[in-house]
């Protein structure tokens, strides 16, 4: 079996490498907000984190689903205006010998967020975006487990709506479809010892995700 402190670390330098190619466009938009006029900038103090015109906004989100089927999970969302980056990480380490429950991995998701709500409340409304995520997995609930020996990966477009239950709590709704590619090997344990049961391949297309997130909108 592959050693998982490998795995863990090559999940880790896919992920941020995918992290920093999001980050980029707010990085090199920066500047416009430093250029701004004496009159930008008072509205930028006097209008509170809520409204776009408060430049870059941020906020923390954890997906309940993911929550219930116990895999720890936290998301931090930034942007400016109508558009925003976020990265997610989550990981399970749950059983050992005959069972298994262990996912890990993270996924980065690049929105837009348009409609009545998302003009006059930064982070809400609906939303349009792309994502893709990087992760590995080691399952065994029965009698035969599947572990994936590198790194699995899914990327596709998503939806949402995302609406005000507070006035720094937002309800997250999402749902993204598109591919998985994994490669994974089936195994047995029997008798205190892992038995290999074969190589296999996973192509899907359809449902990759679905979240019902409680979003913390940061601020002063």
């Amino acid at each position: 079996m592959v050693k998982t402190k490998e795995k863990l670390l090559n999940v880790r330098l896919y992920f941020f490498s995918i992290l920093l190619i999001l980050i980029l466009p707010f990085s090199l938009d920066a500047g416009n907000l430093e250029k701004g006029s004496g009159s930008d900038l008072l509205s930028s103090d006097t209008c509170g984190f809520l409204n776009h015109e408060s430049g870059y906004h941020f906020a923390l989100r954890s997906n309940g689903l993911l929550d219930l089927a116990l895999i720890p999970n936290v998301t931090f969302e930034f942007g400016r205006g109508r558009y925003s980056g976020s990265a997610t990480w989550a990981a399970a380490w749950w059983g050992g010998g005959n069972k298994c429950w262990r996912i890990y991995g993270g996924e980065a998701e690049w929105r837009c967020y348009f409609g009545k709500v998302s003009r006059s409340r930064v982070l809400s409304g609906h939303h349009a975006g792309v994502f893709v995520g990087l992760f590995t997995y080691d399952i065994k609930l029965g009698e035969v487990g599947r572990q994936c020996p590198d790194v699995a990966a899914s990327w596709g477009l998503s939806y949402g709506y995302s609406f005000p239950i507070a006035s720094r709590l937002n309800l997250d709704l999402n749902i993204g479809i598109g591919f998985i590619h994994s490669h994974y090997k089936r195994y047995r344990y029997m008798c205190g010892q892992h038995i290999c049961d074969g190589d296999r391949k996973l192509h899907y297309f359809g449902p990759v995700k679905a979240e019902i997130s409680i979003v913390w909108l940061l601020g002063k």
